[in-house]
């Protein structure tokens, strides 16, 4: 009987994201044995030897430095990745009603860290033409993404991360090591049959995320066909470039999609940019470390906004509807933009989804092939007879919006200067309330969206 090695493909985004990959003994199990305990004798080596079976490290990983850098990507690259990123999400929130949010960067590098793994051609075209470039178009702009995301300063933090775990049944092939090396990919060998290093796995995972039970071992249900297990993690914690002021935030009416609620809304006035498009108008607001987040809401709180964008590849903007400044001063202050003045909830969200069934609709299907052996290239020592596939690819994602998104230690200075008193300036000003349903975009340095929801309901 030969043989089935499934692959979990999980994603958590938190703003975290995870990846997973499982596999399949075939071995039937008759009735439980009841065992004794017994106590015997080991030197220190050979609990290190048991310790290092359980979990043990395949590479090192020489991580970059966590300063704000930008690694720039090619347009086809940006186009590929926005364009995955509004397909998947026009399919996964098709018909919801309430506040779905995933990560598309996330999911996207997700699936080219899973496609190393994997020699199989037919495999490897259907995941290409879903990430729209192959592995090699794909590779340096991986590597960029990850270096560009990759930073923590006092005012802001991105950090992603990924991990492959992999069943110490079988010997990880050295060509797969390497090319994870290459792509920031730590990569470990578990025994998926013991609590030990499972829970070492699940803490890499929660302690990449900074949130110390964000997943757990139900959420993974590892089994008997447990082969590998994908990780990507994101963890983004910003602060606003203009920041409200709790004094100002105030409660009021959020209309809903199934409901109205009193909810408690921030406001504050910045300099931005704003495109109009009739029914609808899309509105940036801007982060201290210079990442940026837009929102898309209608004009009319009583329309619905996922109609008004339906077919709209809504991540990318038509620049000739942008709404600019007067044109009618001599000097280039309107180069900021225009002011807007921003009324948004205060809230938090989090939502898990299943993405295995979309990614067939978009064509992923010999990965997905129970029968297959897509993935036989991970291990070296796998017979050929076994089968090779992914069994699920899902993500859980948390959210939180307040007035500056965590504690800000700030000072404020005035600096007194000469000069002559300057005239008032007509300055154009939009107004944006997000007291219905709106959707929202956060974009990494390169405009790849980290992040994607919809607030339907508070």
């Amino acid at each position: 009987m030969k043989k089935t090695i499934a692959i979990f493909i999980t994603i958590i985004t938190a703003f975290t994201m995870v990846f997973a990959f499982s596999a399949c003994n075939g071995v039937a199990l008759g009735k439980e044995s009841k065992f004794k305990a017994f106590e015997k004798s080991y030197s220190i080596n050979e609990i290190n030897n048991i310790e290092n079976n359980s979990f043990k490290k395949l590479n090192e990983v020489a991580y970059p430095s966590k300063e704000i850098e930008k690694f720039g990507v090619s347009d086809e690259f940006k186009a590929a990745v926005t364009n995955m990123a509004h397909t998947v999400y026009t399919l996964a929130s098709a018909g919801k009603t309430d506040n779905f949010s995933y990560s598309p960067l996330g999911l996207y590098k997700n699936l080219s860290v899973v496609s190393l793994a994997s020699d199989d051609q037919k495999a490897l075209a259907e995941i290409d033409a879903v990430l729209g470039l192959d592995k090699d178009a794909r590779k340096q702009n991986l590597i960029n993404t990850f270096k560009t995301n990759y930073f923590s300063t006092e005012n802001g933090t991105v950090q992603m991360y990924d991990g492959a775990f992999f069943t110490n049944e079988f010997t990880v092939n050295n060509g797969l090591i390497a090319a994870l090396s290459e792509h920031y990919v730590e990569a470990f060998g578990v025994d998926f049959t013991e609590d030990g290093g499972i829970n070492k796995m699940l803490d890499w995972v929660n302690g990449k995320v900074n949130e110390k039970n964000f997943i757990d071992k139900q959420f993974l249900q590892i089994d008997d066909d447990t082969a590998a297990f994908f990780f990507t993690t994101l963890f983004f914690d910003n602060k606003w470039r203009t920041t409200y002021n709790t004094e100002s935030s105030f409660v009021d009416k959020f209309y809903g999609t199934s409901k109205t609620s009193d909810v408690t809304f921030m406001r504050h006035s910045y300099f931005g940019d704003c495109y109009d498009y009739g029914e609808y108008i899309t509105c940036y607001d801007y982060y201290r470390t210079g990442l940026k987040i837009k929102y898309i809401v209608p004009v009319d709180k009583n329309a619905d906004i996922f109609s008004l964008v339906d077919g709209v590849n809504f991540f990318v903007d038509d620049e000739s509807r942008k709404i600019t400044p007067p044109d009618d001063e001599e000097e280039n202050y309107y180069a900021k933009g225009i002011i807007v003045n921003l009324k948004m909830p205060k809230f938090s969200t989090e939502y898990t989804f299943n993405f295995s069934a979309t990614l067939k609709a978009l064509g992923i299907v010999e990965a997905f092939n129970d029968k297959g052996h897509a993935f036989n290239y991970a291990f070296s020592d796998m017979p050929q007879d076994y089968y090779t596939y992914i069994k699920v690819v899902k993500q859980k994602n948390k959210a939180a919006f307040s007035e500056d998104g965590t504690t800000i230690k700030s000072v404020t200075v005035t600096q007194m200067a000469n000069g002559t008193a300057a005239a008032p300036r007509r300055i154009k000003t939009i107004n944006v309330d997000l007291d219905r349903p709106f959707i929202y975009v956060i974009y990494d340095a390169n405009d790849l969206p980290l992040y994607v929801g919809n607030v339907n309901d508070l």
